[in-house]
């Protein structure tokens, strides 16, 4: 359905079929991974240093020189759970916004599976703690993490594939107020244990004249048309499955 009212409007049906058995083909690669990624440790450098290749790190280097830290919006494309170790293996700690599972036998597999040295994992519902403690870490020059293509219930609006989306507002709020810098990062799977880790610099719009809201709803219109731009590459690799259109009335699942 995701795919049909979004990508799909410009596919044949025999296309559409395709492309949802790569989609689920992806989910059963995404399995094996994370089962592998939890089984790793620090001590498994070699292996992360052989499959996975940095394409424009240098852009990161850059940002992270500014110190002001640095903002990596990512979604749930590709490989995504290996960002957190890459990252710290290649540049510094990162802290990563993550929604927390209602489920509690669920929530405590994922937190398994994520464990990883120099990867925080920071919970999104704690909105006044979340806020100073990513200050904190920017102030550091160090990197958060955000899943910009996750559902926020409490969140505002932004166009994604033409249609209003709830979109996390962090990265637009915070690095207006600092300054610091955003990146989209990716983790896309060229075959199994073969990625390629890609950072991309943004080119958010000026907004210090505008009211705090209109700034961010820009903002956040821009930073979804690049991870559209993404996900119209790399269809096969998006998750579909994740509702993310829910609270739109113009949205019927």
């Amino acid at each position: 359905m995701q795919i049909e009212k979004t990508i799909g409007r410009n596919y044949s049906p025999k296309h559409i079929r395709r492309l949802v058995r790569q989609n689920y083909t992806h989910y059963a690669y995404f399995f094996f991974e994370s089962l592998l990624l939890s089984s790793l440790t620090p001590r498994d450098r070699p292996f992360f240093d052989r499959a996975f290749r940095i394409v424009n790190g240098e852009a990161l280097k850059r940002a992270l020189a500014l110190n002001r830290g640095v903002f990596l919006l990512s979604g749930h494309i590709g490989f995504w759970e290996a960002l957190g170790p890459v990252i710290t293996f290649n540049f510094r700690p990162i802290t990563v916004v993550v929604k927390r599972i209602q489920v509690r036998f669920i929530q405590r597999i994922r937190e398994i599976l994520q464990a990883f040295p120099g990867v925080r994992l920071l919970d999104s519902e704690t909105s006044g703690f979340r806020a100073l403690s990513l200050m904190k870490t920017l102030r550091r020059g160090e990197i958060v993490g955000i899943i910009q293509d996750q559902h926020r219930p409490s969140a505002d609006f932004a166009k994604f594939f033409g249609y209003d989306v709830r979109t996390n507002a962090t990265a637009a709020v915070l690095s207006r107020r600092n300054g610091a810098p955003v990146l989209l990062t990716y983790v896309l799977r060229n075959k199994f244990r073969k990625y390629d880790v890609i950072f991309v610099e943004t080119d958010i719009p000026p907004t210090a004249h505008l009211e705090s809201r209109e700034a961010v709803r820009i903002v956040n219109d821009y930073l979804n048309g690049l991870f559209e731009s993404v996900i119209q590459k790399h269809p096969e690799q998006w998750l579909w499955a994740h509702r993310r259109f829910k609270d739109n009335s113009n949205f019927v699942y």
